[in-house]
């Protein structure tokens, strides 16, 4: 069963996925040592900071580090740009002369084991309100 947790603004939702969707995605792998299924957390992190978001990328990867666990990333994905243009004057008299102004919202994506220990220290991070987390366990 696959579960997905999404924190934002410290609010938890959770999706449950059916089995059959697993087999489709195939996001599983097998521990070459002992041959168990091991699930792995794929974790989305948005913010328009980049300094919060490269923060809790660094703590997650000594996070992992710490707990042994396997991980790839962060990887960053491509960033949206959202353009705002307004005008100058606010009469609307005059010139017609623009500013625009450009709100970047940056993404990284973070693929995990989903060990216990981990995960619970993972979602205990403190998370300020201008970024968005997104954990979807893969089991």
């Amino acid at each position: 069963m696959t579960i997905m947790i999404n924190k934002s603004n410290n609010l938890y939702n959770l999706i449950l996925f059916s089995p059959i969707e697993q087999i489709r995605k195939k996001n599983c792998y097998f521990n070459q040592v002992n041959l168990t299924l091991v699930a792995v957390a794929r974790i989305r992190l948005m913010s328009a900071d980049i300094k919060q978001l490269d923060g809790i990328c660094d703590e997650m990867t000594r996070i992992a580090e710490k707990s042994g666990v396997k991980m790839r990333g962060p990887i960053p994905l491509p960033t949206k740009k959202l353009k705002l243009p307004v005008r100058k004057s606010p009469s609307g008299q005059g010139t017609a002369t623009w500013e625009d102004y450009e709100l970047r919202i940056h993404k990284r994506l973070i693929d995990i084991d989903a060990d216990d220990r981990t995960m619970r220290q993972i979602i205990r991070l403190n998370v300020s309100r201008s970024l968005f987390v997104e954990i979807e366990l893969r089991t």
